[in-house]
């Protein structure tokens, strides 16, 4: 940047790309990114787990209605609107999982960085 004016939107570009890709800079985002997923993941879970529930006595409902106890097509499309409800959000839960197993290496990797500048620093 020896050349360019700070005022200058390319320097500000090329300013803002060295910040971003210093090892503590991606270490720091990668983090703030993981801890988000793990929020979202833990959030999930005590959702899947309602949504469990609400599918089991969705399953009680339709054995109670081929006992005669009930309209079994309402039921079993209840049912089936629940359990699929619950396959979507399990899908949903497991690709936020794999996202942050993802997250995980590569922060592996920022702080491999992160280590190999220090050294680099050391007398």
């Amino acid at each position: 940047m020896t050349d360019m004016n700070l005022n200058t939107t390319d320097a500000i570009e090329v300013a803002a790309t060295e910040v971003l890709t210093t090892p503590i800079d991606k270490f720091l985002a990668g983090s703030k990114s993981l801890h988000k997923a793990f929020a979202k993941i833990t959030a999930g879970e005590e959702t899947l787990s309602n949504q469990r529930i609400v599918v089991q006595q969705l399953r009680e409902d339709v054995t109670a209605a081929l006992n005669g106890k009930g309209d079994f097509d309402e039921a079993s499309k209840a049912f089936k609107q629940g359990n699929n409800k619950l396959d979507k959000m399990m899908d949903a839960n497991s690709a936020t999982l794999k996202s942050a197993l993802i997250g995980i290496n590569a922060l592996r990797f920022a702080l491999d960085d992160l280590e190999d500048d220090l050294r680099s620093m050391e007398v």
